[in-house]
């Protein structure tokens, strides 16, 4: 499915959630998988742009015209997995299969963005909310190549 243009960069950064979240789930599995680098990357990956991403798009597609129950849906997902994620930053030694399911919880949040929520919101928001939310994300990405001490072009 072609997405709009406006949603391109936070899907694109979906991808990037996915893979963690595939790393994530691969502790659950995979015995031979080092577990401290993926618990290491997941730390840097979420305590750097990821968490910040998250919070962001959040909200961003907060203020987007769309069914109700579908925005109070990513709203109590969101919520789900920011303390599922601080939850696990808080542990020091976490357990491999609290990250597996923590994959899996990311993984199931971002598909079911990416399956239901964005076509919805790609049916129903205005024109002018498509273009408002293009400039606050290209703001958003701004900022992190900043942060980053990068120009980076995503």
């Amino acid at each position: 499915m072609k997405r709009h243009e406006a949603l391109r960069p936070i899907s694109r950064d979906h991808h990037e959630v996915l893979m963690l979240a595939r790393d994530l789930r691969r502790l659950a599995t995979d015995p031979a998988l080092e577990d401290a680098s993926t618990r290491a990357s997941f730390r840097a990956q979420w305590g750097g742009w990821m968490g910040t991403f998250f919070a962001a798009s959040s909200g961003a597609l907060a203020a987007l015209t769309g069914p109700e129950e579908l925005h109070a849906r990513a709203r109590e997902g969101a919520d789900r997995v920011s303390a599922g994620v601080a939850d696990a930053l808080a542990l020091e030694d976490v357990s491999r299969d609290t990250l597996a399911r923590l994959g899996q919880e990311l993984h199931d949040e971002v598909r079911w963005r990416e399956r239901v929520f964005f076509p919805a919101l790609e049916a129903s928001a205005s024109a002018a909310e498509l273009e408002a939310l293009a400039t606050r994300w290209r703001d958003v990405e701004a900022t992190r190549a900043r942060s980053r001490g990068t120009c980076e072009e995503r």
